[in-house]
């Protein structure tokens, strides 16, 4: 992969703010039709050329860093050209023992946003 030296990102950089969601009338989240989420979601993950996109919203943890964090392993696996790259602090985690009893839901998301998710594979 080449890179244009002559390009300055400095320069492309245009601004940056902060915003309370909490307060905004939007509620700031990816919002998908049903089944629009199912159709779209191995095309946005594609790059158009030599540009990645690093977002939350093309994966299944949308509306949250972890969606980001998805994003960034799988861009890299895309420039890298390798299937198995493991994450970030993944050689550190132990199997967590067998749970006796099955843990509570938690629903953080509301059912009324009308959210769909799909199983990565």
């Amino acid at each position: 992969m080449q890179f244009d030296h002559a390009v300055d990102i400095c320069d492309q950089y245009l601004d940056a703010f902060d915003v309370c969601w909490g307060q905004e009338y939007a509620t700031g989240d990816a919002m998908f039709l049903p089944e629009q989420f199912t159709q779209f979601y191995q095309v946005v993950k594609q790059p158009e050329g030599n540009i990645y996109y690093i977002v939350e919203h093309p994966n299944r943890h949308h509306t949250w860093i972890a969606g980001t964090i998805g994003s960034v392993i799988q861009v890299v696996t895309q420039i890298q050209g390798e299937e198995d790259v493991r994450g970030l602090g993944e050689e550190y985690i132990k199997p967590t023992p067998k749970r006796v009893h099955e843990p509570w839901r938690a629903y953080v998301i509301p059912h009324h946003n009308n959210l769909e998710y799909v199983a990565e594979c």
